[in-house]
């Protein structure tokens, strides 16, 4: 319990313990910390513009390529991504994703620049068959997701040590698109099937997480996931020193 009171230092002794490796790791919390006492009044969260995640088959293999497009008449609302805020109580000291207390806390304390899902958190409701393709984070920060409630969730993920073969990979699966330009893993729209992955000789890992569950990722650890049901996570990047 005590080394979980300090984020940072807490986040040096995974890596102490060689947790980096892998690109993502998990972080249970003790029983006696919350994130929330209630959940009640999740119900008025308004999500203004969700999202349809339409698949297609790429036919030569296992991939798939994942448009991301604003709902119409024609389409059903499935995922509500990338919404500003945060459901952690104020009174949450201990690993408050609104209040972690890294140095990117210090863009807001002392230049009051506030950058969406960077340095102020980012919720998430997903439901069945939604998806979050492959990708490494934003300028390789770190990152932290917390599972509020819902069904679980599987992540999969690609050592930093492979991404190098992950982008080769995609850059032969996805032609068109890393034509088009080559950092075309960033606008999150290719996901590839671990068949694929293992077919290619490319290792990675797969991992579930529960309500009450912490996600880590690390810089250039590639990851991907999908929601078999309804759930609600919230998530935002972070850097230590």
């Amino acid at each position: 319990m005590e080394e979980f009171s300090d984020f940072n230092n807490y986040i040096a002794y995974m890596e102490s313990q060689g947790a980096h490796r892998a690109g993502l790791a998990k972080v249970i919390p003790h029983k006696e910390w919350r994130a929330r006492q209630f959940y009640d009044d999740v119900s008025d969260i308004l999500i203004v513009i969700p999202l349809q995640q339409v698949v297609h088959l790429i036919p030569q293999n296992e991939s798939r390529y994942v448009h991301l497009i604003p709902p119409n008449e024609e389409s059903h609302d499935i995922y509500g991504a990338d919404i500003s805020g945060s459901l952690f109580d104020e009174n949450t000291k201990e690993w408050n994703l609104g209040h972690l207390g890294t140095i990117q806390d210090l863009l807001e304390q002392e230049c009051g620049v506030d950058i969406e899902g960077v340095n102020t958190p980012y919720l998430y409701f997903g439901m069945w068959k939604t998806t979050f393709a492959w990708h490494t984070e934003d300028m390789e920060l770190y990152s932290i997701n917390y599972f509020h409630f819902g069904e679980p969730k599987t992540w999969c993920a690609v050592s930093p040590e492979h991404g190098q073969r992950l982008e080769l990979l995609t850059r032969e699966l996805f032609l068109g698109s890393s034509q088009g330009c080559e950092a075309f893993l960033r606008h999150k729209v290719a996901l590839i099937s671990p068949t694929v992955l293992k077919e290619n000789g490319i290792p990675f890992n797969h991992m579930t997480q529960e309500a009450g569950e912490f996600m880590v990722t690390f810089p250039y650890g590639y990851h991907a996931g999908f929601n078999p049901g309804f759930s609600c996570a919230e998530g935002i990047n972070f850097a230590i020193l």
